[in-house]
């Protein structure tokens, strides 16, 4: 059993650094999204502390992915479930939907990209914590960019690049 517990902490720090590395946003801001304090993030990081069902569900949410993924269960960090759930949390946390493009007839495209679309969710919860602060608006127009270029291009700005490897 400590065995097992071991690999699950290793696979929990390596994906979970791996996630919130990747978005270039402040731990104070992280913080908020994910609704986690500084210290039991470090806990999770260092393999000191095992999150929750709950918390892990906040964090897999936040992120789009999967907790299987966050456990080193699963190769494919993204499922349409997953992505679908993260934008029903993003939605109820903020009463607004993930933007996607649209097409001439203004038409919604659904994106064949998961990670495009997790992408969005990040991002968009991102914003509603950068606005409603007093944080400088050069990171918000950012923001705003990352949001558009991948609404433009219908790819994901931020990628895990984990598909089909554990590394």
């Amino acid at each position: 059993m400590k065995i097992c517990l071991d690999f699950l902490k290793n696979d929990l720090k390596n994906n979970l650094s791996k996630l919130l590395s990747l978005y270039p946003m402040k731990s104070r801001e992280l913080e908020r999204i994910v609704l986690v304090d500084h210290k039991t993030l470090d806990a999770y990081k260092t393999k000191t502390r095992i999150p929750g069902a709950l918390t892990m569900l906040s964090i897999a949410s936040t992120f789009g992915t999967t907790t299987d993924w966050l456990f080193g269960m699963s190769y494919n960090p993204y499922t349409e479930e997953s992505i679908k759930y993260a934008e029903e949390q993003c939605y109820m946390k903020f009463q607004e939907n993930i933007p996607y493009k649209l097409d001439d007839n203004y038409n919604v495209i659904h994106y064949n990209n998961l990670e495009a679309i997790a992408n969005l969710i990040v991002l968009q919860q991102y914003k509603h914590i950068l606005s409603e602060t007093s944080f400088k608006s050069s990171r918000l127009k950012k923001i705003e960019e990352w949001i558009n270029e991948i609404n433009e291009t219908g790819e994901a700005k931020f990628t895990l690049l984990t598909y089909g490897n554990k590394n």
